[in-house]
């Protein structure tokens, strides 16, 4: 796999997990042009700053390397039923809301 698919892959899981450029640039201590780079495919990216953003966007390696949209929003459905146990449990109205925010978002994306 090349920088540039491996830059792709990273910002197509960016834009699903509703992160900006900023965010992650903010995250790793680099400068969003640095960033950006990472994301063309114009930096060589180490496999332990691989493993950052990974670690940052809430998914393994792997899955930047080997990108599947649906294995992605497989575990994004996972963490919004985990979210779901939570406000049944614990009637709580605020997780309620962060979770509709995500899905209202989520189908924002993938209306795209």
């Amino acid at each position: 796999m090349t920088a540039v698919q491996i830059g792709a892959n990273i910002r197509q899981i960016r834009q699903l997990r509703n992160f900006k450029q900023e965010d992650l640039a903010q995250q790793l201590d680099i400068s969003v042009v640095a960033y950006g780079k990472i994301e063309r495919g114009e930096s060589d990216v180490s496999i332990s700053r691989l493993s950052q953003i990974a670690s940052i966007l809430e998914v393994d390696l792997l899955t930047i390397v080997g990108f599947n949209e649906k294995k992605v929003l497989t575990v994004y459905q996972q963490n919004m039923d985990s979210d779901v146990k939570q406000y049944i449990n614990n009637n709580d109205h605020t997780v309620l809301i962060t979770l509709l925010e995500k899905m209202t978002k989520l189908i924002e994306k993938l209306s795209n």
